[in-house]
């Protein structure tokens, strides 16, 4: 590529308006474009999407038997009813979306790998300037608009949050992060840790399913990593919890600093 057809990535070359900008191609962004086009026709739009495809939290979080924590009849789209078993798999979620995408013609108003570096508002020209960057290209963006909608959901699809507890550096296992599942993760006939509460059942279910021998699962409640709180509904009252696990799969929901409201005492 020569000097004359190379990018400027330094800083936007123009700047496009549209009425309304969506952050996010998720469940989320999705819907709010089919509302835009169905109730407000003629309303100029834009999706910016960071990853390379939409389904947001459905795409990114890759760990095995990864299915909805709540029925799709209540948390999928009223314009688009949901037809098959209440409590779906990822897959059949993105296929869901999809449908919608293509169904009603809003590929054409995403655009995937744009990441949203600022959002800047002027009362006195009553408008959002955004500034973003192509991550295929490196393309510096500006756009500017009436109503910046927010649907980019509450995970960082970058990297998933990781506290660091006490001891945790002492833990001979392998931690792993359901966001960033990793395909070499061999967990048959081994003795698993699971922390938090949406991605526990799938997980354990996998563990059922797949292994061959017998696997130990903990719900670890709170963030003390060395207490190993244990709720004695999923914990065998002969597991020595005191023998290092293989592995601890740390989840979202359980990475907060305050003590789980509902661990027991």
């Amino acid at each position: 590529m020569n000097v004359q057809t190379q990018i400027d990535t330094s800083s936007p070359r123009t700047t496009e308006h549209f009425d309304v900008l969506i952050a996010g191609a998720g469940i989320s962004g999705v819907g709010a474009a089919y509302h835009l086009t169905t109730q407000c026709p003629g309303t100029s739009f834009v999706a910016l999407e960071a990853q390379k495809t939409f389904g947001g939290t459905w795409s990114t979080h890759r760990y095995p038997g990864i299915r909805s924590d709540s029925d799709l009849h209540t948390f999928g789209y009223r314009f688009k009813p949901w037809t098959s078993a209440p409590i779906a798999s990822a897959a059949e979620i993105l296929k869901y979306v999809g449908e919608v995408i293509e169904e009603n013609d809003l590929a054409a108003h995403i655009r995937y790998q744009h990441t949203i570096t600022s959002a800047k508002w002027s009362s006195e020209e009553n408008l959002w300037t955004i500034e973003a960057t192509r991550t295929d290209t490196g393309e510096k963006l500006r756009f500017t608009t009436n109503f910046f909608w927010m649907c980019q959901g509450y995970y960082r699809h970058t990297e998933g949050y990781t506290p660091e507890w006490q001891d945790m550096a002492k833990f001979k296992g392998r931690i792993v992060h359901p966001q960033k599942w990793p395909e070499d993760l061999d967990y048959k006939n081994k003795r698993v840790i699971t922390t938090g509460g949406c991605e526990i059942g799938a997980v354990r279910d996998v563990y059922v399913n797949e292994t061959t021998g017998v696997v130990e699962a903990y719900d670890v409640a709170g963030p003390a990593f060395t207490r190993l709180v244990e709720r004695r509904s999923v914990l065998p009252q002969s597991a020595d919890v005191t023998v290092g696990p293989d592995a601890l799969i740390v989840s979202e929901d359980a990475a907060g600093e305050s003590e789980h409201p509902g661990a027991p005492k």
